[in-house]
């Protein structure tokens, strides 16, 4: 059984669009938060074993400010970005 935290980053695209017509806009930036999970990993035999992990990511929130294709403005407040995963493994160890 294991614990883990740290830094975490990733490219995040915003994109909507009129539904009255063909006016859009698209934003992305690089967003940095933090991470947190734990896992762990059974040994089937000498060299196989299984492993379950979870994880949480916090990209905080963010606020953009742009304009549509045509020139609209467009505020978006708060745009909270978290994720949360599970990975199962197979692992062979050499």
């Amino acid at each position: 059984m294991y614990a883990k935290a740290g830094w975490a980053g990733a490219h995040v695209d915003v994109a909507g669009h009129n539904t009255i017509g063909p006016d859009g806009f698209s934003i992305g930036d690089w967003r940095n938060g933090w991470t947190a999970g734990a896992g762990l990993e059974y040994k089937v035999t000498r060299n196989i074993g299984l492993g379950l992990e979870y994880s949480f990511i916090d990209l905080g929130s963010q606020h953009y400010h742009s304009a549509t294709s045509l020139g609209v403005p467009v505020n978006i407040v708060g745009h909270d970005v978290e994720m949360q995963s599970i990975t199962g493994r197979l692992n062979f160890h050499f």
